[in-house]
């Protein structure tokens, strides 16, 4: 399978899809794990089966406001509730294999100014909220980790962020 040129990232305010690029299908809150799959396949670059209904599934050749970046989605019994996006900065640095701390804040302020444009509401205090869900920028504690995304509720799925 050929790999999709790198495709900015888009995500519809008013009904939380995220589009990659030009492609037609959307990630949609809810979306099955087996839709992900067959619209997506060409950026699925890994994933994760927890065991206990969870489920992480990767994809790559992303770019978030024109920085690299990935996207990793978790499926609670087959269904979308939460994408997280990280992002690749020029000034990035690593101490064993890890990002300083200076690298995690300063992807936190990227993810916030980016998310803030593209959901076209400030997040002054972190985090933004729709009917759908929220957007989130946030310093996560295990492993200080800047990490950028949103929460996705529909038809019951439960909300992981926050």
């Amino acid at each position: 399978m050929a790999l999709p040129k790198p495709s900015p990232l888009a995500i519809d305010p008013e009904t939380g899809h995220v589009r990659l690029g030009d492609h037609p299908a959307a990630i949609t809150p809810a979306m099955s794990i087996g839709a992900l799959r067959e619209h997506f396949a060409s950026w699925v670059s890994g994933g994760r089966d927890i065991g206990n209904g969870y489920e992480w599934v990767s994809l790559s050749h992303v770019r978030l406001a024109d920085r690299p970046a990935g996207m990793s989605l978790c499926f609670f019994e087959g269904r979308l509730t939460m994408l997280t996006l990280g992002v690749t900065l020029p000034d990035d640095e690593e101490e064993e294999g890890w990002p300083t701390e200076g690298t995690s804040l300063r992807h936190v302020a990227f993810l916030k100014r980016a998310l803030e444009r593209l959901l076209g509401r400030s997040m002054t205090n972190g985090s933004v909220q729709f009917g759908w869900g929220g957007g989130v920028g946030e310093l996560r504690s295990q492993g200080v980790h800047g990490v950028g995304g949103g929460a996705l509720r529909a038809g019951g799925a439960r909300e992981l962020m926050r």
